[in-house]
């Protein structure tokens, strides 16, 4: 299974053209949805709010607080699924898509696995 870390509220378009072509070549995707905004309509595997309750936040109250703290509390949330992932032997591989606070924070997720991931 690939995991595909994305903001989808900014960059969903783009998330979801990669994991069309990643499954028309056979892969298997978990779509990990790390955005610090507005819902995206876009259902994910993973839910930012999931996400910001592993950092103990709540994503309501979250996003009332500036973007500095809350990219700060997704990426330690983002860290926590993607190693559990990982150690529960569901995640093989890893991508993000991103604009450049996106692609920040989900290198920062990638780094919590191990190198070669």
């Amino acid at each position: 299974m690939i995991l595909l870390i994305s903001t989808l509220d900014t960059k969903g378009k783009e998330a979801l053209y990669l994991k069309d072509r990643i499954e028309s070549l056979g892969g298997r995707v978990l779509l990990m949805d790390i955005s610090m905004g507005r819902d995206s309509g876009i259902e994910a595997d993973i839910k930012p709010s999931e996400i910001a309750s592993k950092a103990g936040e709540d994503l309501e109250e979250l996003r009332k607080k500036d973007r500095a703290y809350i990219t700060e509390v997704m990426i330690k949330g983002g860290k926590e699924v993607a190693l559990e992932l990982y150690e529960k032997g569901r995640v093989k591989a890893v991508i993000g898509v991103g604009g450049s606070t996106g692609s920040l924070m989900a290198t920062e997720i990638m780094r919590a696995l191990p190198f070669g991931v």
